[in-house]
């Protein structure tokens, strides 16, 4: 079963997929780690962000609170996938508001963090991120 962070905002076009392919999950609980993970393979996470704009704001002003998951995530031996619901590659991804963080200030950031912490980022457009959660969620053992 999937579980659903209930902290989860704007995840209608997810659940919607879930609905409409049978997958069965639930909503009543918070996640330990990210936003979605599989109760039968507890050790792969997806953090999803609706953009790199919100990306960014964990890399820069929410880092601490972001950081702590990340811990979470290294003392329980698994593995995140953060998937950025987006059609525009990093390098050419330009803030929607004046801030600080580059893109390839953000670049350095998450190569840094890929490479303590398992984690993995990839993009997919809006419309597709039901289908990458699911397959993730159940594609891949917690030691790939």
């Amino acid at each position: 079963m999937i579980k659903v962070d209930t902290r989860e905002k704007q995840n209608s076009h997810i659940t919607k997929f879930f609905k409409e392919n049978g997958i069965e999950f639930c909503t009543d609980k918070t996640c330990y780690i990210g936003d979605y993970c599989n109760t039968e393979n507890p050790n792969v996470y997806v953090e999803r962000k609706n953009s790199w704009d919100e990306l960014a704001g964990n890399c820069g002003r929410n880092h601490d609170r972001f950081k702590r998951e990340l811990e979470r995530l290294d003392d329980c031996g698994g593995k995140m996938f953060i998937v950025v619901e987006t059609n525009i590659p990093l390098n050419e991804w330009k803030p929607k508001h004046a801030r600080k963080m580059t893109a390839e200030q953000m670049d350095k950031i998450l190569t840094a963090w890929a490479h303590k912490h398992r984690i993995s980022i990839m993009t997919t457009p809006k419309e597709q991120a039901g289908q990458w959660i699911y397959k993730i969620l159940t594609g891949v053992k917690a030691n790939g």
